[in-house]
């Protein structure tokens, strides 16, 4: 019979360990990534062999755990870009509109930053703001003489 149950690889200095969720007792471990999933087989085998000669239950077959191994490049850009916020994100921190945070960025009054085609404004400017927002009302025009 065809047994499927999760296991979790890690890999530490020496290689790698692999564990069973559903089996406390089942580690073993490799150099490489392809030895440690070999013998993660082998220890599972011995390990179902072993509870089904027992008469043990086996835990469901159900999916406990899900692994993803994620591999990305950080850039200066990438840097960058994290200490900003998109338009809409500053406007709603502000609580005003986008179209607002557009205009108080070519203003000036928020430190603008574009990466291509996004424009975005700093998160800094944005504290800075919300920490010494403007008086409630709008200065008033002078009359020309």
């Amino acid at each position: 019979m065809n047994y499927t149950y999760d296991a979790v690889i890690e890999r530490d200095e020496s290689g790698y360990a692999v564990s069973f969720p559903q089996f406390p007792e089942a580690v073993t471990f490799g150099a490489t990534r392809e030895e440690a999933a070999r013998r993660a087989a082998e220890v599972l085998v011995l390990t179902l062999a072993e509870r089904i000669e027992d008469g043990g239950e086996l835990p469901a077959q159900e999916r406990v755990a899900e692994v993803l191994a994620v591999n990305v490049e950080v850039t200066g850009d990438a840097i960058d870009q994290s200490k900003c916020l998109t338009i809409e994100q500053a406007a709603e921190e502000l609580g005003i509109t986008a179209g607002r945070v557009s205009q108080l960025a070519s203003a000036g009054k928020l430190q603008a930053v574009t990466f291509g085609k996004k424009r975005m404004v700093t998160i800094a400017s944005v504290s800075d703001r919300k920490e010494n927002p403007p008086a409630a009302n709008r200065p008033r025009k002078l009359a020309m003489a």
